[in-house]
């Protein structure tokens, strides 16, 4: 099924819940922000407002207009809008108060969160209170390409929608196999530890320049102010980032997990259950237990924009 008809077939089946009353106040759109995902939080906006007695969403009436130019009084849209490549709390308080006040139109009222994955944990606590306790005849949408990455009483609490298959992480990013195979190679000396590192800083700055240019790409046809643009590039640079240390820390833990002596089905990887093995027989569980953790002190180091050369070469298991 190409994204065109998943995103159709996604769209129709909400809809018509939504036409027989059954309307959530949290909605999780599993997709890309600048792409099916951010194109199915509008269509779902537009049908909210849409004046149209048929076809909704028309995509010409006055509410489908001021959706569509991100101007409707009743409709709030955040995404990370500093170099910090973050959602503030800040925001986020902002988003909900935002969300509180009385409908100007007399009818819905609409927060969109736009990279939502990157709202840190003082945000993400702030808006899980919203949606444990929702303003009447409000209604919020994230829009993620890492659902993975949200809080799981956040996920619990939204009724989730997928439109991309990407999202769902069916379809691997292009750096997955270079990263598996990085992962394969044993680093038992303090040599091969730094030659590692450095592979593992080339290929996350391979990724970072084909990310910059995919998002420059998608500006192209936006007015976009300078300082959204960059903080755009950052949030989608971030996210591989995350998604790359995410699998990282999954193989570490399948080490551990094998070393423990549990079953294939239990891994993350279970294509790769014999390397596995065998590293876990090389290293032990105590071992392979410490660099379970102190991959998990490599994520927060550079969570703290620590330079990434020096936490790869201080924390990188080998």
């Amino acid at each position: 099924m190409s994204s065109l008809n998943a995103l159709h077939e996604a769209f129709g089946t909400l809809t018509e819940s939504w036409s027989e009353g059954r309307i959530a106040h949290g909605y999780l759109v599993a997709g890309t922000p600048r792409g099916e995902g951010g194109l199915f939080a509008k269509s779902m906006i537009q049908w909210l407002f849409c004046q149209s007695e048929t076809g909704k969403p028309c995509g010409l009436c006055r509410g489908c207009r001021l959706v569509d130019e991100k101007t409707h009084p009743d409709v709030f849209w955040i995404e990370p809008e500093s170099k910090s490549r973050i959602i503030q709390a800040s925001q986020v308080r902002e988003l909900i108060q935002s969300l509180g006040h009385t409908s100007y139109e007399g009818g819905w009222k609409v927060a969109v969160v736009l990279e939502a994955d990157r709202m840190m944990e003082a945000a993400s606590n702030i808006f899980l209170k919203t949606l444990e306790e929702p303003p009447p005849h409000s209604m919020v949408i994230l829009v993620t390409e890492s659902p993975q990455a949200l809080l799981p009483t956040i996920v619990s609490r939204c009724q989730r929608v997928t439109v991309s298959e990407t999202a769902e992480g069916s379809d691997r990013p292009e750096w997955w196999e270079d990263l598996i195979a990085l992962l394969r190679s044993p680093a038992a000396t303090p040599a091969a530890r730094i030659q590692r590192s450095g592979a593992f800083k080339a290929l996350l700055d391979r990724v970072r320049e084909q990310e910059t240019e995919a998002e420059k790409g998608a500006d192209e046809e936006e007015d976009v102010d300078k300082k959204v643009r960059e903080a755009r590039i950052q949030a989608r640079v971030l996210r591989s980032r995350t998604l790359m240390l995410k699998a990282v820390q999954a193989w570490y833990r399948d080490v551990a997990a094998c070393a423990a002596g549990a079953d294939k089905k239990v891994l993350h990887f279970p294509a790769e259950a014999d390397t596995l093995r065998v590293r876990a027989e090389s290293v032990g569980l105590d071992r392979a237990v410490r660099h379970v953790r102190e991959v998990e002190t490599m994520s927060r180091s550079l969570e703290r924009a620590m330079v990434e050369l020096s936490v790869f070469e201080v924390c990188l298991p080998g």
